[in-house]
C-alpha cells in the first residue's frame, strides 16, 4: 500500500490544513469485519504562522500510527475506531500571545469550533513525549504520556501516566 501514501496524505493535509506525510510503510487490510491501516513515519507540519515560532519542528513526528475500523458502521458512512494506536509520538504544541494555537485545525473560518473525531474504543499511546509553549498563558511544559487500557482486578478501565514539568518546576 505504500503507493497509496501521497493521496493518503494529501488528504489528510487537507483535512488538518498543514502538511502530513508518511515517510516510512503504509499497510492496510481492507476486507476484514476490522478493516485496518498501519502508518509508520507519520508527520504533520506546523500552520504556515507557527513555523518559524517553533523553529521548523512539526507538530506531531509519530513513529507508528495503527487503526482499527469497526466494519458494520463503515456500511452505513460512520467511522468508529475499534482501536488507535500511537507509538512513540512526539508533539510540539504551541499558542502565541495572540491566542493563535497550533492544534487548532479548523480553517480559519470557524476558528474556536472543536475538531470533530469519531468514536474511538480503545485508545493506546505508547512512549509519548510533549512539548507545550503558550506565550499568551506564559506556560512552558514539557513532559512524557503514556496511556493504554487493561481490563484486570486493579479497576482501572482506562490509565493516563506522565510526567514533566512546568515552567521549570518538576
Amino acid at each position: 500500500w505504500d503507493w497509496a501514501r501521497p493521496t493518503v496524505a494529501r488528504v489528510a493535509s487537507g483535512r488538518l490544513h498543514r502538511p502530513v506525510t508518511i515517510g516510512g510503510h503504509l499497510t492496510v487490510h481492507l476486507f476484514r469485519w476490522t478493516p485496518d491501516a498501519t502508518a509508520t513515519g507519520v508527520r504533520v507540519g506546523e500552520p504556515d504562522w507557527a513555523r518559524t515560532a517553533t523553529r521548523n519542528k512539526n507538530l506531531a513526528d509519530i513513529d507508528t500510527l495503527a487503526v482499527t475500523a469497526e466494519m458494520l458502521p463503515l456500511l452505513y458512512g460512520h467511522i468508529v475506531f475499534a482501536r488507535l494506536e500511537v507509538t512513540r509520538p512526539n508533539v510540539t504544541l504551541f499558542q502565541d500571545k495572540a491566542g493563535r494555537a497550533n492544534w487548532d485545525f479548523s480553517n480559519g473560518a470557524a476558528k474556536g469550533q472543536p475538531t470533530k473525531l469519531p468514536p474511538i474504543k480503545t485508545f493506546i499511546i505508547t512512549d509519548g513525549s510533549l512539548s507545550l509553549t503558550s506565550l499568551s498563558r506564559r506556560m512552558v511544559f514539557t513532559g512524557t504520556v503514556n496511556a493504554h487500557e487493561k481490563a484486570d482486578s486493579s479497576r482501572t478501565a482506562f490509565a493516563l501516566l506522565g510526567d514533566g514539568s512546568l515552567n521549570g518546576h518538576v
